[in-house]
């Protein structure tokens, strides 16, 4: 519901109360005929007839919210799942690119090494094949909680 509903509601809850308030007080001295008892009753059918009208407009307004909660939440699910694949997808080419550039560094500073003999050249050589052979040996350990991240969601 918003807020100029119920501040009209308010309003008009605000304005039978004063009425009825106006009422009593101008009939206080006097007994009350059987007119001022239909306007009494009239009034407090007026005030029932708000009040359900408040409440169901209330109750449609909660609906559709509940609704837009849904709808968004499993939009908002759905969109994420997505987000998931495609960073792993991404992680997993990133990964392999990193494996390649390290393989190739490796290769290329070890045949250097081979053919100049040259001390520097030498510990390049065995600095690449290191990172190269770690890069490798995190790779395995990532790939098998893949796996079994993968064997247990099918098993769910």
């Amino acid at each position: 519901m918003t807020d100029m509903a119920w501040i009209t509601a308010g309003g008009f809850l605000t304005l039978i109360v004063t009425q009825f308030t106006n009422l009593f007080v101008q009939r206080r001295n006097r007994k009350w005929d059987l007119e001022d008892r239909g306007l009494v009753a009239a009034a407090a059918k007026t005030v029932a007839t708000a009040a359900k009208d408040v409440g169901e407009t209330a109750a449609i307004r909660v609906a559709e919210v509940a609704a837009t909660l849904k709808e968004g939440t499993e939009s908002n699910a759905k969109k994420l799942n997505e987000l998931g694949v495609v960073i792993g997808a991404t992680h997993t080419l990133v990964n392999n690119a990193m494996a390649v550039q390290l393989g190739l560094n490796a290769a290329m500073a070890t045949r250097l090494a081979d053919l100049t003999h040259d001390p520097i050249d030498m510990a390049a050589a065995e600095q690449a094949t290191k990172l190269y052979a770690e890069h490798q040996k995190k790779q395995a350990i990532v790939d098998k909680q893949d796996q079994e991240l993968k064997e247990k969601e099918k098993g769910l």
